[in-house]
């Protein structure tokens, strides 16, 4: 598993996977609030709800839905890479992926519950805009955030998260060996990858030196940590090769 191809087709499994975890995040989501929400009893309160009561149920549905998730993605990339490079002990007896990407984990939970609650928040300014009174207002906005809603967030989620747990997973593997080890961006090679990753597309770097993708770094694709942001990240496909420095 060493060309983006490859890597691709192992992804889309896991993707299905996800998105399980994250519909199911979405729709306890979406349970709990709206029971919390048609009990209010002017748009002040329900506005109010918003705002203060909403952050904490999605942050505690999405901490579910990643431990499922990270408990299996990221091992099994760091794994296949590992074996790949060292042709020995097999990684996932001695990788614990929650433990070793916790930070990047508590991080990526706060960043998806947030731009949940933001658009969540959205969905409910145009519900007040369309209505003046709470019970329709609170009809409109359990509408909006729906069946056909869940599921188009939840693949979208399940997408940009497992390509990053992905690459996470692979690059996590690459230092496991304590090997020199060399990294190469690959792309999908099709008319759908962007133009700053195409820029990048067989560049060659040491592991640790990050690649500069259209202004920003990024360490390999998907990663967001060097502050590369959404246009070089959401819906990426992009991977790394890593290959073992001849001394």
């Amino acid at each position: 598993m060493n060309t983006s191809r490859e890597i691709e087709e192992a992804r889309k499994p896991f993707v299905i996977e996800n998105a399980k975890y994250y519909r199911v995040a979405l729709k306890n989501t979406r349970r709990k609030f709206i029971t919390l929400f048609n009990k209010a009893k002017t748009i002040e309160e329900q506005t109010f709800l918003v705002d203060n009561r909403l952050l904490p149920i999605v942050n505690k549905e999405f901490d579910l839905a990643y431990k499922k998730m990270w408990g299996r993605t990221p091992v099994f990339f760091a794994t296949e890479v590992y074996k790949m490079l060292t042709n020995t002990k097999n990684m996932a007896d001695i990788f614990n992926p929650i433990n070793a990407f916790q930070p990047l984990l508590q991080q990526r939970i706060n960043q998806v519950s947030l731009t949940t609650y933001k658009d969540y928040k959205s969905k409910l300014t145009k519900a007040t805009l369309l209505k003046n009174d709470i019970a329709s207002i609170a009809k409109l906005f359990d509408t909006t955030i729906a069946g056909a809603y869940i599921r188009l967030r939840a693949m979208q989620i399940s997408r940009t998260e497992t390509v990053f747990a992905s690459n996470t997973g692979r690059r996590a593997g690459a230092m496991a060996t304590g090997l020199p080890i060399a990294k190469t961006w690959m792309t999908m090679d099709d008319p759908s990858v962007r133009h700053d990753h195409a820029m990048v597309d067989g560049q060659t770097r040491e592991l640790n030196q990050p690649f500069l993708v259209g202004g920003e770094f990024m360490m390999f694709p998907s990663d967001y940590t060097m502050g590369a942001t959404a246009g070089n990240i959401v819906n990426c496909r992009c991977a790394c090769k890593y290959s073992i420095i001849k001394q």
